[in-house]
């Protein structure tokens, strides 16, 4: 679901498989920021900043201007999307 910035898509997962998922983005990724002050996960890779509450739920991506198609399926296949999933595409 796209946000008010072209650019910032929101994605809501079953809650039982965010912790796994959150697993699956450290390991692709990096390791995730926890910010307690504002009770939020987050994550920045070069193509994406992601960010979630505490919950890890939903995960708000806000896609950065360099990155590319490859990069959204990637992130997508993670999310396991199917690769119809056109939303963020170039």
């Amino acid at each position: 679901m796209a946000c008010i910035h072209p650019d910032t898509f929101k994605y809501t997962f079953d809650p039982s498989a965010v912790e796994a998922l959150w697993e699956e983005l450290q390991s692709a990724y990096g390791p995730v920021d926890h910010n307690p002050a504002f009770k939020t996960v987050q994550l920045e890779i070069p193509a994406f900043y992601l960010r979630a509450v505490d919950t890890g739920n939903p995960i708000t991506v806000v896609r950065k201007r360099h990155s590319t198609a490859a990069d959204v399926a990637a992130l997508h296949e993670l999310f396991g999307l199917s690769p119809e999933t056109t939303a963020m595409e170039e």
